[in-house]
Parts: structure tokens; C-alpha cells; sequence
């Protein structure tokens, strides 16, 4: 259930385009889990966001921000 919670807050904040608060909430929140999935799900939504940064800026630095967080994801998913 209170992944449920979070997962909502993360899309909400996704759709309503705040990807700094959106980072600042899944960086704590990966500080605080031990739960795999949510460390996932939080290196999805960090990947997301850098990206969508990155498109909006044309930062070469958030892309590869979003790189590196689409490989730990990877990474993750083949480790569990």
C-alpha cells in the first residue's frame, strides 16, 4: 500500500512536469529503502526525469544522467 502511495505522488509530479521536487523525492526515498522494488522504481523515475530535463535544455549532461540511471535500473531488474 505505501508503495502504491508513493508510486502515485512520483506520477503525479511526473505529469505536472516538477522533475526537480520529483528527484529531490526519490533521492531520499532511495537514502531510506531497503526494498528493491521501490530502489527500481526509483531509478526509473530519476532516468525519466533527467531525460525530460535533458530534452527540454539540450543538456548533454542530463542525458547522460538518464543513461546512467537506465543502466542501474538494468542492472537491478537482472540482480533480483
Amino acid at each position: 500500500m505505501e508503495n502504491d502511495l508513493i508510486e502515485q505522488e512520483r506520477r503525479k509530479l511526473f505529469i505536472d512536469k516538477k522533475y526537480t521536487e520529483l528527484i529531490q523525492k526519490v533521492n531520499e526515498n532511495l537514502k531510506t529503502t531497503n526494498i528493491s522494488q521501490q530502489q527500481v522504481d526509483g531509478q526509473y523515475w530519476l532516468g525519466r526525469c533527467y531525460f525530460e530535463r535533458a530534452l527540454q535544455t539540450d543538456n548533454e549532461t542530463l542525458f547522460d544522467k538518464a543513461r546512467e540511471n537506465t543502466l542501474k535500473n538494468d542492472w537491478n531488474l537482472l540482480r533480483n
